[in-house]
């Protein structure tokens, strides 16, 4: 969950801007800072560097990068994103906070003034914890925190690996249209007759056939480790055995 506080800040006019927060709720805010100068869109096309610098309560001090945000083509918009953590949090009280921009010559310019107020959270669980023994609790939080984390570190490596899953599903699928369309065109072709030829010219006529007239039909299985001699015609088959063992064929 994420909160998002949207600000604008006129580089020409100083007018006091205050955000609410809860203490303890790091990463769970974020300024979204809509950079102009006298009331029009800031040109943030030189603009290097963001840093957020902000003291705190207790006069600790705070200097961070901050995001430019960039539009479809690579370009800085105007707009300066920053997300408050731990540490911006950590004192209860108003902090002063301002915004340092550097161009590519190393010019900086600074934003006025602007606050964040540290509201106290009503209770802390810790403290009531603390008074009893929590420790199964605590131990199921921290597994479920370590089984989260390890499945976003798995599909962060699969997804340098490999691409989101989000991409190769969209590829596959572009794939199997183009592959469900030309199966389509193909079949098309086939039923409109667009891969039969035109025929082609007589080619020579062949040798007369010859026709054999044959009186006998003989066949040969091996049973048992004897061959046997099938014969369809009349009298004995012309075959034979030799004395050296040889099957003689008479014609």
């Amino acid at each position: 969950m994420n909160i998002v506080h949207k600000l604008v800040i006129d580089l020409q006019n100083n007018r006091s801007i205050m955000v609410e927060v809860k203490k303890g709720g790091g990463n769970a805010y974020t300024l979204e800072m809509m950079l102009v100068s006298g009331g029009k869109v800031l040109d943030m096309s030189d603009i290097y560097t963001a840093t957020i610098k902000d003291v705190k309560p207790d006069e600790s001090i705070i200097y961070a990068d901050a995001t430019i945000i960039q539009d479809e083509e690579g370009h800085n918009t105007n707009k300066v994103v920053y997300t408050l953590t731990d540490a911006c949090l950590a004192v209860t009280g108003k902090s002063v906070y301002e915004v340092e921009l550097m161009d590519s010559n190393g010019i900086t310019v600074n934003s006025f003034d602007f606050y964040v107020n540290v509201i106290n959270e009503l209770f802390n669980e810790d403290d009531l914890w603390n008074q009893s023994d929590t420790s199964a609790v605590r131990s199921y939080m921290a597994r479920t925190l370590s089984a989260a984390k390890a499945s976003e570190e798995l599909l962060n490596t699969f997804n340098v690996t490999y691409g989101s899953a989000e991409e190769i599903i969209g590829e596959l699928n572009g794939e199997l249209q183009v592959y469900e369309e030309y199966m389509t065109e193909l079949q098309d072709k086939v039923d409109s007759g667009a891969f039969i030829g035109a025929r082609g010219p007589q080619g020579e006529n062949g040798a007369d056939a010859v026709v054999t007239d044959t009186t006998a039909v003989i066949g040969f299985q091996i049973v048992d480790g004897n061959l046997i001699c099938y014969h369809y015609a009349d009298g004995e088959p012309p075959v034979s055995m030799n004395d050296n063992g040889e099957l003689v064929y008479s014609y």
